[in-house]
């Protein structure tokens, strides 16, 4: 089993794409500590990688200029045609043209995390907990 498969049982699952490990850090802990479950990537090129591998991503949140032969465009462009119903925020320090880029929403850095998670809630549909076993009567 891999590590990003590890975690997929608890909330909704957010591909996280960004090279700047300070600010992934600081993301994924924003969102776990809303409930969100995580899979991380350095690149696009990663994360082309994990969702071909068959990981269950409910939104990806992905950095446009990164290393690697991928930009986030690129990998919102994948997603629209390997993933249709999977929503894709992308980010950006800098100002670009977006002219037909499959994006759902663009966040500009920097951002308040707070705003990420906020994003992330309007582009999912509604969680329903899961129900414990031991509420369950015969």
């Amino acid at each position: 089993m891999h590590d990003h498969e590890r975690c997929l049982s608890r909330g909704p699952v957010v591909l996280v794409v960004e090279d700047d490990l300070s600010i992934t850090r600081m993301i994924i802990e924003e969102l776990q500590d809303h409930g969100f479950t995580v899979i991380a990537a350095q690149s696009a090129d990663d994360a082309v990688h994990i969702l071909n591998g068959g990981a269950r991503v409910d939104i990806v949140f992905s950095d446009i200029q990164m290393p690697g032969r991928m930009t986030g465009i690129d990998l919102a462009h994948h997603v629209r045609k390997s993933a249709p119903t999977v929503p894709v925020i992308l980010t950006s320090g800098r100002a670009t043209a977006f002219a037909d880029t499959p994006m759902v929403a663009f966040i500009s850095k920097p951002y308040a995390a707070a705003d990420v998670v906020r994003a992330l809630r309007n582009f999912l549909p509604l969680q329903t907990p899961p129900i414990s076993a031991a509420k369950i009567r015969p």
